[in-house]
């Protein structure tokens, strides 16, 4: 049994009560304000069973950062911000490349440079590959932080 003590009551208190198989709905005259409420011990235990402390969400990330799921790997994950957060925080250096098959835009992120590979080839009004990538030798751009779509 549980003692629930109730301040600034009203005389009556509308109560619905709905489960898989009942509906019921009631109206309670209050005439104290001690009531006593008996919870059915299987409902009040009735949660999930406890995580590993820890796992799966990294400590840390910064505000507007999304949580990303790295691989296919349980756990790894980490925080980012999407391609939409560098499509407008970008501030483009004007140094753009053409490479084969498509343009690379030089940009600054939050105090990092970044490069935009956009493709030459489009899937209806959009770059087939659209991308921010941390590396560009002049060439080749790598180690890709987000793709349009991710």
């Amino acid at each position: 049994m549980i003692d629930v003590v109730v301040n600034n009551i009203v005389n009556e208190v509308d109560v619905n009560i709905t489960t898989d198989e009942t509906n019921i709905d009631f109206t309670v005259t209050v005439e104290t304000t001690e009531i006593d409420v008996t919870v059915n011990p299987s409902i009040a235990a009735n949660k999930g069973d406890k995580g590993d402390t820890g796992a799966g969400v990294p400590v840390g990330g910064e505000k507007n950062q999304i949580l990303f799921k790295n691989s296919s790997t349980d756990f790894d994950t980490s925080f980012n911000y999407g391609w939409f957060d560098y499509l407008t925080g970008a501030k483009y250096t004007n140094n753009n490349t053409s490479v084969t098959g498509g343009t690379v835009r030089e940009a600054n992120f939050r105090g990092d440079i970044v490069y935009r590979y956009t493709t030459d080839s489009f899937t209806g009004l959009y770059p087939t590959i659209d991308a921010f990538y941390s590396s560009f030798d002049g060439t080749n751009v790598a180690n890709k932080i987000v793709e349009k779509g991710d």
